[in-house]
């Protein structure tokens, strides 16, 4: 019972193959370089464009 409890805690990796962002494939190159990847590569640069933003202008994130 308390595996049971502690794998349902346990953050369920996306195993479809489609970005949760813009919901379009995610590379098959991306995925096999890293399998839990949750986007694909243009949202996780977007992502990453973002965060580089705010980080410039002094905000979190």
């Amino acid at each position: 019972m308390a595996i049971q409890v502690a794998l349902s805690r346990q953050p369920k990796a996306p195993s479809s193959g489609v970005c949760r962002a813009c919901g379009q494939a995610i590379e098959a190159a991306r995925l096999q370089a890293n399998p839990a990847a949750p986007t694909c590569c243009d949202c996780a640069a977007e992502a990453e464009a973002e965060h580089q933003r705010r980080r410039k202008l002094g905000g979190r994130g």
